[in-house]
């Protein structure tokens, strides 16, 4: 039953734009978690598996889980709240794109956490919320693309504070720039959001995880995963 359920989510997975770094994806969803009221948190977190009795959803640990996402490249976790550092708009645009996804899939019903939909609106609640962020932040322009020059200010005076990181941001900042990403499907049902913030912040957080100087690494079992995993996949696709 385990094996069906996986082969289900990777059907799913094409569907809702989904990353091929489960750490990038877990960040994502942290930070999101960090947005969502009282009420809607019983609604939006993945249910108990019926189908795996190891896997125990603990209250305690879902409310303070968004502080224990770490970063494996420097002291803190560079790309937190990517345009939103003070968390000034994250939850009045969560609360915005709640709304607007209630057209498509009420939060209301809890959808059963093995179904496509589920997924696919999980996934689309974290795209639609950095555009909203992004646009009120105005790094991406009113159609939701990149504000090229916007987007420089911002890394450069708000984001990117010590050397090390001012010296990765020379190479991955054009590199990221000049990307070519993938556009919202026009047949998906419900509304459209522009995916590019989140792919864009996906591509930073890529190449300084690649990149990141040795003494600012992590050394640890899980980074030690991560580096190995990207470092596998930018082969690949360097053949590709």
């Amino acid at each position: 039953m385990m094996r069906l359920f996986l082969a289900a989510l990777l059907v799913c997975i094409p569907l809702s734009y989904c990353f091929e770094d489960t750490e990038f994806t877990k960040h994502l969803q942290s930070e999101i978690d960090e947005y969502l009221s009282e009420k809607d948190r019983p609604l939006m977190r993945p249910r108990r598996s019926p189908l795996d009795d190891n896997e125990i959803v603990n209250d305690e640990h879902f409310k303070c889980k968004q502080h224990s996402r770490k970063s494996c490249c420097g002291k803190t976790n560079l790309f937190k709240n990517f345009g939103d550092q003070n968390k000034t708009l994250g939850k009045t645009c969560y609360e915005e794109v709640s709304e607007r996804l209630k057209q498509d899939l009420p939060l209301q019903e809890a959808p059963n956490l093995f179904s496509c939909e589920k997924y696919k609106m999980m996934k689309k609640l974290q795209y639609c919320v950095y555009e909203c962020v992004g646009k009120k932040r105005k790094i991406l322009t009113s159609d939701g693309d990149l504000n090229v020059n916007e987007m420089k200010i911002y890394l450069n005076n708000d984001l990117f504070k010590e050397d090390w990181q001012k010296e990765l941001a020379q190479k991955a900042v054009p590199k990221c720039l000049s990307e070519k990403y993938l556009e919202w499907p026009q047949s998906e049902p419900g509304i459209i959001c522009n995916p590019i913030a989140v792919q864009f912040q996906h591509c930073l957080w890529r190449e300084f995880e690649l990149n990141c100087p040795k003494n600012e690494q992590k050394d640890s079992k899980k980074c030690n995963k991560l580096r190995n995993n990207l470092k596998q996949q930018y082969a690949t696709k360097r053949k590709v």
